[in-house]
């Protein structure tokens, strides 16, 4: 293997790494959605909410544009439930 081969690899991993953490990231829409729409009280369940802190975490100690964006996405798909990021 070369190193342009390898770098291509490496590319290609770096890639499919960001993809998984982006859908694991914006999954919380849905699954709020899913979740209260079909079984209600389960999206406030242990492992949910244990699944989801380092999410929850981001939106606390991220930078304000990031913490804006993640709420602004979790209200399209659960508007009631979540009010307010403060």
């Amino acid at each position: 293997m070369n190193g342009s081969e390898g770098t291509m690899k490496l590319a290609r991993v770096c890639g499919v790494v960001l993809v998984i953490v982006s859908l694991y990231v914006l999954s919380i829409g849905p699954v709020t959605w899913v979740g209260d729409k079909y079984y209600p009280g389960w999206i406030r369940s242990d492992a949910v909410f244990t699944f989801y802190s380092p999410v929850l975490w981001l939106l606390k100690e991220s930078p304000k544009p990031v913490g804006d964006f993640l709420w602004w996405y979790m209200q399209l798909w659960q508007p009631r439930f979540y009010s307010s990021p403060e």
